[in-house]
């Protein structure tokens, strides 16, 4: 049977632990499912059009299986006030489709719940990197939504130009390939409706982490989902000033400075030693904080007793 991510298979439980399970109640009475990516302990990235019209968000982090009760590990209902659409936002435009949830009250992490890392600003447009595209989308409108988080191994590709292969088969019309950024569909490696603002996972092995750097728009239900067009996802590098804006994160950085008697030099490396700071847990209930100056941190505080601990996974 097709998976209903399609072309893909079963994640492991908690492989993507910034995998967010939204329910969107709609004024009309309708309802429907979307992904997200934790960014921090505070934060949902998600598609604007998933929020366009929602009356209530029901939010669900830590998840695997939506049939069991491991669902719920964290879940939240929030209303309109917590979400934070892109200005420029057009309902059914490829464009700016883009959003944020704000989570009610600052979570703390387990080995559930990472949040998942920012890109830089700095990056290029990644043609022919290896991604994942995880969620819990149809495979075709009577399947149904799948109760386990699927991913699907696949490819970026072109979308600059309206020469590029996105532009030309992707059937979204014209748009910037500096705010959009897409994924090989080809041998049925599809999302599909359900699937809309989850993310596209990259793998930095430099870094040894994780990134969320595309948002997926809106999951195509035609011809089973199983056509070879491209998937096409926000380029999140591209949103990381309003990102930044709204919530005050920022990509990660570890810089070093050597300072000579003639030159200064600073450079940015993935982290090799960790080096202790000042983390405040009064009033925090125990349990892991992410390192509140990076989206995402291979360092963690935890808290006990109001005393904070720093660890490195």
């Amino acid at each position: 049977m097709t998976s209903r991510v399609v072309g893909g298979s079963v994640t492991q439980a908690n492989q993507f632990p910034w995998m967010a399970y939204l329910q969107i109640k709609f004024w009309s009475g309708d309802s429907a499912t979307c992904g997200g990516t934790l960014i921090n302990q505070d934060w949902i990235l998600t598609a604007a059009h998933c929020l366009y019209g929602g009356v209530e968000v029901r939010v669900t982090l830590g998840g695997h299986d939506t049939s069991s009760n491991s669902l719920s590990s964290v879940s939240f209902t929030l209303l309109p006030q917590s979400f934070k659409s892109h200005p420029n936002f057009v309902y059914g435009k490829v464009e700016d489709d883009i959003a944020l949830i704000q989570l009610p009250y600052t979570i703390s992490l387990s080995g559930k719940v990472q949040p998942a890392c920012l890109p830089f600003a700095s990056d290029s447009d990644q043609v022919n990197d290896p991604v994942i595209v995880t969620g819990w989308g149809n495979f075709s409108m009577d399947s149904g939504l799948s109760s386990v988080l699927r991913q699907i191994n696949t490819n970026v590709i072109s979308s600059s130009g309206t020469n590029g292969v996105c532009q030309q088969t992707a059937a979204e019309g014209s748009f910037s390939g500096d705010k959009v950024i897409c994924s090989d569909g080809s041998q049925f490696r599809r999302y599909c409706y359900g699937d809309d603002g989850g993310p596209m996972n990259f793998f930095n092995k430099e870094w040894n982490r994780w990134f969320v750097i595309g948002v997926a728009g809106r999951g195509d239900a035609s011809v089973n989902c199983q056509n070879n067009r491209p998937n096409v996802f926000s380029r999140v590098r591209s949103y990381l000033d309003w990102i930044g804006g709204i919530t005050g994160l920022k990509p990660i950085t570890t810089t070093t400075t050597t300072t000579t008697t003639t030159t200064t030099t600073t450079t940015t490396k993935p982290p090799t030693t960790t080096v202790s700071s000042y983390f405040d847990c009064m009033g925090k209930p125990d349990g892991n904080y992410a390192n509140p100056a990076s989206s995402c941190s291979i360092t963690f505080y935890m808290c006990s007793n109001e005393y904070a601990y720093l660890f490195v996974s």
